[in-house]
C-alpha cells in the first residue's frame, strides 16, 4: 500500500511542481497521500519537513477516553465514598470533576449516537433503544480527531450499529473505520454477548466458556433478571477485564509516530449483576446507599415513548 501511494505521489509531482513544503500542513498532506508513517514522509518530503512533523507529534498529548455503561454518579470513591475506585479517584484528583453533568438521553443507543455525533436526539431522530445503524458517512468527532493526525482506536462497546442475534462484530469493523476509528476490538454488551460473535466471545468459545455464559444469562433473564451472583467466567475472562487488558496491551506495544487516541468503553456495570470475585464479595449489601427514587413527573412535561415505557413497567 505504501509503495502504491509513493508511486502515486511521484506521478503527482511530475504533473505539478507547485506545492511548496512550507505551505502543506500535516493534516492536508496525510489526507491527500494516505500516508502517516515518518519513513514515508522522509521519502516524499525533505528531512526538514519530516523533522517538523516528528516534533509536532511529540508535542501532542495522547488521549485516553474511558467510558462505562450504567454507572451511578456516586459509584466512585471521589464522588460517593462508598465504593473503592482508586484509579478513577486519581484521574479525578488530577483533572476536572463535573458535578452537574447531564446526559442527552437516559437510554443507551440514543445517548451513544448523540455522543458520537454531537447532536441531540431530536436531531438524530433516535429516542430509544431500537435497531439502528448509524450511516457510515455520518460526521463524528472520532473522524475529526483522526483527521488532525491521531491514530484512533476503540476497545469495548460502541452500539452504533445493530448487535443482532448471530451477527459477527469482526465483520463490521469497516463501519467503525468509517466512523473514524482505525484500530478496533469491539464487543457486544453483556446481554448481547450471549448471542453475538466478537474477538472476545470467540475467545470464550475457544476456552469452552461461551455456552456456560449463555446459559447463565438466559437463566437470569428468564427468572430473576436482577439477581446478584458472580460471573461464571471468572476474573481472567470477565468482559470488563478483557476490554481493559486489550487496551493495555495495545498501548504498551504502540510504536507508531502519530499520537494515539484510545477509547476504552466498558460494558459494565450494566446488568447482569455478575461481578467476578474478589469484587463480588467486597461490599456488604446493607452498607450500600439506598436506591435513587424516581423524581415526580412534572404536570406539563412532554410525553412520549419513554414516559409510556415508565408508566407501563
Amino acid at each position: 500500500m505504501a509503495q502504491i501511494n509513493i508511486r502515486k505521489e511521484r506521478e503527482n509531482i511530475e504533473k505539478s511542481n507547485t506545492l511548496e513544503s512550507d505551505h502543506i500542513n500535516r493534516r492536508k498532506f496525510i489526507k491527500e497521500l494516505g500516508i502517516a508513517g515518518a519513513g514515508a514522509l522522509s521519502l516524499l518530503r525533505s528531512n526538514a519537513v519530516a523533522q517538523n512533523v516528528a516534533v509536532e507529534n511529540k508535542n501532542r498529548p495522547n488521549i485516553l477516553l474511558i467510558m462505562t455503561d450504567q454507572q451511578r454518579w456516586d459509584a466512585m470513591s471521589c464522588s460517593g465514598n462508598w465504593v473503592r475506585t482508586p484509579n478513577m479517584h486519581r484521574i479525578a484528583s488530577e483533572g476536572v470533576q463535573f458535578t452537574n453533568c447531564v446526559t442527552n438521553s437516559p437510554v443507551c443507543i440514543a445517548a451513544r449516537v448523540s455522543l458520537a455525533t454531537g447532536l441531540y436526539p431530536h436531531n438524530t431522530g433516535i429516542w430509544k433503544n431500537e435497531t439502528y445503524l448509524m450511516p457510515p458517512d455520518t460526521p463524528t468527532w472520532m473522524q475529526a480527531v483522526r483527521d488532525v493526525g491521531y491514530r484512533t482506536s476503540v476497545f469495548g462497546k460502541t452500539h452504533l450499529h445493530p448487535h443482532s442475534n448471530g451477527s459477527d462484530l469482526r465483520k463490521r469493523e469497516y463501519l467503525l473505520h468509517a466512523y473514524g476509528l482505525d484500530d478496533v476490538d469491539e464487543i457486544p454488551g453483556p446481554r448481547a454477548s450471549r448471542r453475538v460473535l466478537s474477538h472476545m466471545t470467540a475467545l470464550w468459545q475457544q476456552k469452552g466458556l461461551w455456552a456456560a455464559y449463555r446459559a447463565d444469562v438466559e437463566e437470569r433473564l428468564n427468572n430473576k433478571p436482577y439477581v446478584v451472583r458472580p460471573t461464571i467466567l471468572g476474573l481472567k475472562h470477565d468482559a470488563d477485564v478483557y476490554v481493559g487488558q486489550q487496551a493495555k496491551k495495545y498501548l504498551t506495544n504502540y510504536d507508531r509516530v502519530e499520537p494515539w487516541f484510545c477509547w476504552v468503553s466498558f460494558g459494565g456495570p450494566h446488568e447482569p449483576w455478575d461481578a467476578p470475585e474478589p469484587y463480588a464479595s467486597m461490599y456488604a449489601p446493607r452498607s450500600m446507599p439506598n436506591l435513587v427514587p424516581r423524581p415526580p413527573a412534572a404536570r406539563n412535561r412532554p410525553r412520549g415513548d419513554l414516559r409510556h415505557a415508565y408508566e407501563h413497567k
